[in-house]
């Protein structure tokens, strides 16, 4: 069974109803509380598995903010990454695990749970007004 065909049947049982892309069998697609989700895979290290969460940002953000609270959650954040495209328009959050033989009981959980929480943070301080020193 290819890692492929493994994360598909894992999330079918789980109860989610998941598509494989059809330009790259390598990634996944599922929604969870009406967010879409992808699972990045590769054939050459299946027990690398990459959960992400892709945003559009909103216009008007400064992307040196954006850079600034990216850096942030990547230093404070466990086990997710969080990218802003170059040109300030979307950015990723990424959690990456290394899984060797069956998916453990709660890890998908925990990680659409962490993803969840540092797109929440991420927003919740990119629309923050910047505070003035007199």
């Amino acid at each position: 069974m290819s890692v492929n065909e493994r994360w598909v049947e894992l999330l079918a049982n789980e109860g989610y109803r998941p598509k494989v892309q059809d330009d790259d069998a390598t990634v996944v697609e599922f929604k969870a509380e009406r967010l879409r989700y992808r699972i990045l895979l590769e054939e050459n290290d299946p027990e690398f598995v990459g959960v992400v969460l892709d945003y559009s940002v909103e216009s008007g953000h400064e992307f040196q903010k954006l850079l600034a609270v990216a850096n942030h959650l990547n230093a404070s954040m466990k086990v997710v990454k969080t990218v802003v495209h170059p040109d300030g328009d979307a950015v990723r959050f990424c959690y990456e695990a290394i899984v060797k033989t069956a998916l453990e009981p709660g890890l998908l959980d925990r990680a659409l749970a962490y993803l969840r929480n540092t797109s929440d943070q991420f927003f919740e301080e990119v629309r923050k007004e910047p505070v003035v020193r007199a």
